[in-house]
């Protein structure tokens, strides 16, 4: 009997998981569902937003400006490198690239492998259900690892199909819900504008405008300096949990601590110290997006705290190792990570060498009451890896049994590869966190070299300079 295994998403985990299930486990049938009409996940960009509001249709993150904060170099898969990009006119070339230009780095990747002749488009998984008692093909010696069933909605008369299948990857990525923390004061003495930056697209409508953004990392950083250098934002307030003093740019951005509350008369207080109390037009909540996957029990997964129980090593469900979620880990070079999950889950499938069902759940709880490895805040920070991911790459590669060979089966030293990444983002991120908050992003015009055999790279501004200005120009207040 041919084993069935299900892909959830055909953003880059789904294409992802795809490519190594075709390519690891080749007897096996494939089946990838995917609600949207085509493939590419958050990185398929829709125009009308606003149109979207309206309708209540759900929106997806990708805006209009958007460049990627990664060069890639490191974002690109290991086995397919990024040879080729079609630079747009005006664009520096260089090694951060446009969201049109990632998007069709995966078509490419999809036609190349045939991903595509696997792929269900306008399928939306209503349900997955665990099948106690019809035992997987998949399965340890000492354990029954159950079939699971997925129902789903097919087209646009949303007609209902299920099927069964041995093992299924979750892939559905998690920017789909947004997280707004409740602010007090904000309802009963804010009346302007309020939104998610889930629904921001381009700065113009802004212009003249005073906003506080509420989140200070990557999305609020970006969209705070389009509103000051291409929206002609009046003042940004950014306001990011990090900061203990409020200092003031040359670039009408104001970086000011976590914002407290709301007052009368509509002024903000940011922490406890700061004496500033601006009145805003504007309120856009920059704070990320909580895990969703509403086609699943709670009593089989709780997704709740921004963490995701039971799993075992940020992959496999606790109890059903047959049953994976690829790509939960943030604050990580994303792609290389999908493809080093998927060998690690394929390699396990075939022949589980890990963990008994006990030591699974207790690392699976011990990891989401404890922050998980960072051990940061409990237990927002569960899936929070930074300078951790280096060593889970390892360890998946350990898991894929990649080590045992000097090299893939493209070439790659595997531990010489990690290696590279990991220089290449320490000094992307040096470059990026140099910036003043506001001002143009002078570290995407850098162009980046690997050298794996060496585990560095070579470094370039595609702009003849590689300067970058520091974050000491600011002024505390």
């Amino acid at each position: 009997m041919t084993p069935q295994i299900a892909v959830i998403g055909g953003g880059a985990a789904g294409l992802a998981a795809a490519r190594i299930l075709t390519r690891d486990l080749p007897s096996c049938q494939i089946t990838v569902l995917e609600q949207r009409e085509a493939l590419g996940g958050v990185w398929k960009y829709d125009k009308d937003k606003q149109q979207q509001q309206q309708q209540q249709q759900q929106q997806h993150p990708m805006y209009q400006n958007l460049r990627t904060n990664l060069p890639k170099e490191i974002m690109q898969f290991r086995e397919y490198p990024w040879t080729h990009v079609d630079y747009e006119p005006g664009q520096p070339n260089s090694s951060f690239l446009t969201h049109r230009q990632v998007l069709q780095y995966l078509q490419n990747y999809a036609q190349q492998f045939g991903l595509e002749s696997f792929i269900q488009f306008r399928a939306e998984v209503q349900q997955l259900t665990v099948l106690e008692g019809t035992p997987s093909i998949f399965q340890p010696s000492n354990e029954t690892w159950p079939k699971i069933q997925l129902q789903w909605k097919e087209g646009n008369d949303s007609t209902t199909q299920s099927a069964i299948f041995d093992a299924v990857c979750i892939c559905n990525g998690h920017y789909y819900k947004p997280a707004q923390p409740a602010i007090p004061g904000l309802q009963e003495f804010f009346h302007g504008e309020v939104l998610h930056s889930v629904s921001y697209n381009e700065p113009s409508s802004f212009a003249g405008k005073t906003i506080l953004c509420i989140g200070g990392r990557a999305s609020g950083s970006d969209i705070a300096r389009e509103l000051v250098t291409q929206g002609n934002a009046a003042h940004v307030y950014l306001s990011d949990s990090v900061c203990r003093q409020a200092q003031t740019t040359p670039n009408r951005v104001t970086i000011v601590p976590a914002t407290t509350q709301f007052r009368p008369g509509g002024k903000v207080q940011f922490g406890a110290d700061c004496p500033l109390e601006p009145t805003v037009d504007t309120v856009m909540f920059c704070t990320g997006y909580d895990y969703d996957f509403p086609f699943v029990q709670s009593s089989l997964v709780q997704a709740d705290q921004r963490r995701v129980r039971p799993l075992y090593h940020q992959l496999w469900h606790a109890q059903y190792p047959n049953l994976a979620f690829i790509g939960l880990p943030h604050s990580v070079v994303p792609f290389p990570l999908f493809e080093l999950q998927m060998e690690a889950f394929c390699s396990q499938l075939v022949n589980w060498r890990l963990g008994g069902l006990s030591e699974r759940l207790v690392s699976a709880e011990k990891d989401a009451s404890s922050g998980g490895v960072c051990r940061l805040r409990v237990p927002d920070d569960t899936h929070f890896l930074g300078d951790a991911q280096w060593d889970y790459c390892r360890q998946l590669a350990q898991f894929a049994s990649l080590l045992q060979a000097s090299e893939d089966d493209n070439g790659n030293d595997i531990l010489n590869y990690i290696a590279t990444n990991k220089a290449i983002y320490d000094h992307a991120g040096k470059a990026r966190k140099s910036a003043i908050p506001g001002s143009v992003d002078a570290y995407k015009s850098l162009c980046y070299e690997r050298n794996d055999s060496l585990q560095t790279f070579t470094s370039w501004s595609c702009e003849g300079s590689n300067t970058l200005q520091d974050v000491s120009a600011c002024t505390g207040i």
